[in-house]
């Protein structure tokens, strides 16, 4: 019997593809979001097209650029990791990015991610809320401004 794992032998890494759902059939959304959810070694690739696909954040963890790329400057980020925002400021120096990230870490694959226990779901949505709520108030941008960020 094959293991996930044994789908991932010997085969080499992706690239990074943004994929606009515009005027895309309901078929299609639903194998890219399933896509979306294959970690790698956890999970088999999402076969669309003949083309196979993993979590896009194997390789973009903060997919800001492309929407930076679309022409918008004012950018709200929701990262589940801890980043540098000078370096993200660095990299879209023209934008205003409002980040919002975790104030403690959240665990890794097993004890975070994978963890769907009713308490750290809880938990972490209200981390969540919190953390969002202080971005917010420190960025110093009014909650009526910030829906029309």
């Amino acid at each position: 019997m094959d293991t996930v794992l044994d789908w991932y032998n010997g085969k080499n890494a992706g690239f990074v593809q943004y994929i606009n759902l515009k005027n895309k059939s309901k078929k299609f959304i639903v194998d890219i979001l399933l896509a979306t959810s294959a970690i790698p070694i956890v999970y088999q690739p999402v076969e669309i097209g003949g083309q196979f696909y993993v979590d896009g954040g194997i390789n973009d963890n903060l997919p800001v650029a492309p929407v930076f790329r679309m022409g918008y400057k004012k950018i709200i980020a929701i990262s589940c990791s801890q980043i540098n925002y000078s370096s993200l400021k660095r990299r879209f120096p023209s934008s205003s990015i409002l980040l919002i990230q975790p104030s403690k870490y959240l665990g890794n694959l097993i004890e975070g991610t994978l963890n769907f226990k009713k308490s750290k779901l809880k938990d972490s949505y209200n981390l969540g809320y919190a953390d969002a709520m202080k971005a917010v108030k420190n960025s110093r941008v009014s909650v009526e401004r910030l829906l029309t960020y």
